[in-house]
């Protein structure tokens, strides 16, 4: 047995012994390389990275989409564009419900624009970031009271595109956005709507199918989100901005379209020559949303420039498409004048190629 008291130093000792013993062997042997770590396989819920065009916007809202697109913009720093779009996107949640009611009530009344109308406008006034609103229900454009804030900005609606027949349960809703030109302590005035649809800052539509979908542009290309029916907020299809596809289908109103022994006639002998098909989905911005699913080519006849084919020349410029009139002058090249708003009478025939 070791001398009383001698347990302190041999304890030390012990421990000294191991560490030079655990010393010399890591010089004979070296280090030893750590096993690679292995990636956990993606979840089936996990979008692949290469189709997601921004990956900090994988799950992003519609308002944070914007805000981090428009923060990047001159005309927008104090962020009133983000919440107009927002307003817009909440009434579109109570379109849809409405739409969705109308669908499960076969005795129902037909689906009444007007409503639609009354629940934009309201979003729209509620936080005065619009100061002039152009509705295509309405012939003259609608201005708020005195009393109400005025925002820095016009805007331009179709507030619900639908089939007159109802024999297609598509529809949607159409909005454009200008700056307005006028001095911001006033009311908006006829001036504002003196612009140039190239002027647009942006547009976009909501579709109200099986789904609730809403595609939109800043001039930064065209993304695409889908209403959660529990969260009851927009979020970002993980996807890359939105394309037109290369197919030689045409998206026509087509008893119209038949009639029409000019343009109607050589567009659709040129879609059989292609060996394309003819849609007819009952309204415009759900030809238009098939186009931009599929590809192809939309006719449509008697449009209101300012709320219908202007925000989607627009959009189809943004994904690489063009849309020119029935003298093939580009949509977003005409002017907007006092005369033609005030009358909201302005109607035009539009292609889409896609």
């Amino acid at each position: 047995m070791p001398p009383e008291g001698s347990s302190g130093s041999l304890t030390s000792s012990l421990i000294s012994l191991t560490l030079e013993t655990a010393r010399d062997q890591y010089k004979q042997t070296g280090a030893k390389k750590s096993a690679p770590l292995c990636t956990p396989p993606l979840s089936p819920l996990t979008p692949e990275p290469e189709f997601c065009h921004t990956t900090a916007f994988q799950t992003a809202t519609f308002p944070s989409h914007v805000r981090a697109y428009s923060s990047r913009a001159k005309h927008d720093s104090p962020g009133e564009l983000v919440r107009l779009l927002d307003d817009i996107s909440t009434a579109s949640h109570s379109i849809s419900s409405y739409v969705s009611r109308h669908h499960h009530d076969d005795q129902g009344p037909s689906l009444d624009p007007l409503i639609a109308s009354k629940r934009l406008h309201s979003a729209l006034c509620h936080d005065g970031y619009a100061c002039l609103i152009l509705d295509k229900e309405y012939d003259r454009p609608l201005t708020f009271c005195d009393s109400a804030l005025h925002g820095p900005y016009v805007v331009m609606i179709t507030p619900l595109d639908i089939d007159p027949s109802e024999q297609h349960l598509m529809c949607g809703t159409l909005f454009s956005v200008y700056k307005r030109t006028s001095s911001p302590s006033v009311s908006g005035r006829l001036e504002d709507l003196c612009q140039k649809t190239v002027d647009q800052i942006a547009a976009g539509y909501i579709m109200y199918a099986s789904a609730t979908t809403l595609q939109y542009t800043l001039g930064k290309g065209v993304h695409s989100f889908c209403l959660h029916p529990v969260a009851t907020q927009f979020f970002l299809n993980p996807s890359k901005p939105l394309r037109f596809a290369g197919k030689n289908d045409l998206y026509c109103d087509y008893a119209v379209v038949k009639s029409d022994a000019t343009l109607g006639t050589v567009t659709t002998s040129l879609v059989k020559r292609l060996q394309g098909r003819i849609y007819d989905n009952g309204c415009f911005v759900a030809d238009f949303d098939g186009a931009v699913r599929s590809g192809g080519i939309v006719l449509w006849y008697n449009l209101h420039l300012f709320c219908e084919a202007a925000p989607m020349a627009f959009l189809a410029e943004q994904m690489g498409g063009r849309a020119v009139d029935a003298q093939c002058n580009r949509i977003l090249g005409k002017f907007i004048t006092i005369c033609s708003a005030q009358t909201a009478a302005f109607l035009l025939s539009c292609v889409i190629l896609s």
